[in-house]
């Protein structure tokens, strides 16, 4: 450009000498361009009284200011553009799927290498499925679907943090494991936003495919703390990426499909409870129901507790039954299954201590009153009871929620209790009580239970328990038709007919147990109005006395004494060693039985109890199906045989 306005300026002075003052050639010409770019101005070469010269140097002067504009520009964001930033942040070339304090989770690691701090930094995760796609009601075909999956972040990221996703009911992992994911078309997108020092917004992106993720595994650890003496710790970038098997869950020989449903199943993640994290859902609901008795009363029960006493507020818990069996109504009305709430006590909860959660097996309201027997019990081996319980996380000001399923199979003991798991304290607050008197909570014994004495009961039938529609016919059993009457409104008419006369026999009848030893199970008080409520199902058959256990209260006598700790995922304690070792191997109950620690050497005996029940409950609930299959073909000949009178008498009357 110099040379042009050079090559200007000497024409117009050969042209007209008067158009400049000082020029001698073109060297002059040259420097008199230089200087008016450059705004220097040295006194010897100016403009003379010439229109021409004046114009050209005007457009000379506003060109240079652009072109010093747009260069400047160019070269600030060349050196101050965010992209070099983004390379210091590692995001791991691999994520893990694996259960952490039994809660399955998602996880990655992310990591800055800079010494200079990023700011606010924000990590977002979206899981794309490709696949088939869906289509709308309308006709609309949408071929991929994106979902936000929610996570946790340091904000400092001062060390390799790995970032966390539950997979819960509102994760849209939920329920998905390798062969799922392959078959959608799933990728998980991990997109890093932060900004620098001077303002600038910078981003780092990554993302994992199902080939990617490593089922049952955790990140290496590559933390070395600091040394005594030493403030800095050591962070070993060498091993970002290394991941590592979890003990007890599977080997490198283990087929990765067979190995992602395993963890989805939970296997080896049993007993465990969150831990004492401020931003973590802290809720845990016990692994198992028990059917026991209190002051003589029958109650289904759960037990709930918050192992961060205060951090989850408006706490409330709602309990399901759902039997599978289909069963038709009156009217000829197919219901594949029968849902029904459960009320349960206390109404308003205060998770300072775990809580037990009652249902009162009240043959007037609940529609699992014939479960205060173990016969009772068995003619529901095919249901199961859902309970959530529902908060709000003060740390975040988010809704959580716990959900567990009961299978009345393998998860409801039948004359089992809880095992006290509150030892109060009479010196000064220890570190962690939630007393002022030092009390603490055993978390290592929060699902355990123990068999106790459950009072002889008759099975005798409810009021409301005889109404129950009849169940659908079994599959194994030959199809025979209904009668045209089964559905009519003569029917309809005797069954109401029928209920009323029911509701009319004395109170007396109506009561769920009958006592067969005195004192041993005293009766309810006056029974409160039946509620218009779908009625539970209990086959009508002979009492049978439920299997009598060794005399016991319900007095169980503190399970050690000195600190507790929770159950990790290895079925270890993180407790005190000398306290441990002061406690001995054994806990006395009120009966005067040892009962071997859960925990340690003596572990198995917890093992051994759950499998004597899962087999009593699988015969259990073999025997009930056998009685249910002779009643249906009862049932069947004695529809045959009012099928037959009907046609004699017909044929009599002709």
């Amino acid at each position: 450009m110099l040379l042009s306005w050079s090559t200007a300026y000497y024409l117009l002075w050969r042209w007209n000498n008067s158009c400049f003052i000082g020029f001698h050639g073109f060297r002059s010409a040259f420097m008199y361009a230089t200087e008016t770019q450059q705004t220097i101005g040295y006194g010897e070469r100016a403009t003379g009284e010439c229109w021409m010269a004046a114009v050209m140097v005007s457009i000379h002067s506003l060109q240079a200011i652009l072109l010093d504009s747009v260069i400047l520009g160019i070269v600030f964001s060349r050196i101050s553009h965010p992209k070099q930033r983004s390379r210091t942040v590692l995001i791991s070339d691999c994520a893990c799927i694996a259960r952490r304090d039994g809660q399955l989770k998602f996880m990655f690691r992310v990591a800055d290498i800079q010494k200079r701090s990023v700011i606010d930094p924000r990590v977002r995760v979206v899981m794309y499925t490709w696949g088939p796609g869906r289509r709308t009601a309308e006709g609309e075909r949408i071929p991929v679907t994106a979902q936000e999956m929610s996570v946790s972040l340091d904000n400092t990221l001062l060390l390799p943090v790995v970032v966390e996703h539950d997979i819960d009911e509102a994760s849209p992992l939920f329920g998905h494991n390798l062969l799922s994911l392959e078959a959608v078309g799933a990728e998980v997108v991990v997109t890093f936003e932060a900004s620098t020092e001077l303002g600038d917004t910078f981003m780092a992106r990554q993302s994992y495919l199902p080939s990617e993720i490593h089922w049952g595994h955790t990140f290496a650890n590559i933390v070395r703390p600091a040394q005594p003496g030493e403030t800095q710790h050591e962070v070993d970038l060498s091993r970002f990426h290394d991941v590592e098997p979890q003990p007890g869950i599977g080997d490198e020989m283990t087929q990765p499909h067979r190995l992602s449903r395993k963890v989805v199943a939970g296997g080896g993640s049993g007993n465990v409870v969150p831990g004492r994290l401020l931003t973590e859902n802290t809720l845990v609901l016990s692994e198992d129901a028990v059917v026991s008795c209190r002051n003589g009363r029958p109650y289904l029960m759960f037990r709930l507790g918050d192992t961060f006493p205060g951090q989850v507020l408006d706490v409330q818990v709602t309990a399901h039954l759902y039997r599978w069996q289909a069963v038709h109504t009156q009217e000829g009305e197919l219901l594949p299954y029968e849902e029904h709430p459960l009320e349960l006590e206390p109404p308003t909860l205060l998770l300072r201590y775990p809580v037990t959660l009652l249902h009162e097996l009240d043959p007037a309201r609940s529609p699992v009153a014939h479960w205060a027997s173990q016969k009772g019990m068995r003619q529901d081996a095919d249901a199961e009871v859902v309970v959530v319980a529902r908060g709000t996380l003060y740390s975040r000001q988010q809704v959580i929620t716990r959900t567990r399923v009961y299978s009345v199979l393998g998860d409801i003991k039948w004359g089992h209790a809880f095992l006290p798991v509150v030892v109060p304290g009479t010196a000064a607050a220890a570190p962690g009580a939630s007393s002022k008197l030092g009390a603490t909570v055993d978390w290592g014994h929060f699902h355990a239970t123990t068999p106790i004495h459950m009072p002889a009961v008759s099975s005798q039938l409810s009021p409301l328990a005889q109404l129950r529609p009849q169940p659908m016919a079994s599959p194994l059993l030959r199809h025979t038709e209904h009668s045209a009457s089964t559905g009519s409104l003569g029917a309809f008419a005797a069954l109401v007919q029928a209920q009323q006369q029911l509701l009319q026999v004395p109170q007396q009848a109506a009561v769920l147990g009958t006592v067969q030893e005195p004192g041993a199970f005293a009766p309810p008080p006056a029974p409160r109005p039946p509620l218009q409520r779908s009625p539970s199902y209990v086959a009508p058959s002979g009492s049978e006395v439920s299997q009598a256990r060794p005399a016991a209260t319900m007095a169980f006598a503190a399970p050690g004494a000195g600190g507790f700790g929770r159950r990790t995922e290895d079925d270890s304690f993180a407790a005190n060693s000398e306290d441990a070792s002061s406690a001995g191997n054994s806990t006395t109950f009120g009966s005067g039985l040892p009962v071997p620690r859960q925990g340690g050497t003596s572990g198995t005996h917890v093992e051994r109890e759950r499998t004597w029940h899962s087999t009593r409950s699988l015969f259990a609930a073999l025997e009930g199906i056998q009685q249910h299959l002779e009643e249906e073909q009862q049932r069947e000949q004695a529809i045959q045989q009012q099928q037959a009178g009907a046609a004699g008498s017909q044929a009599g009357d002709g």
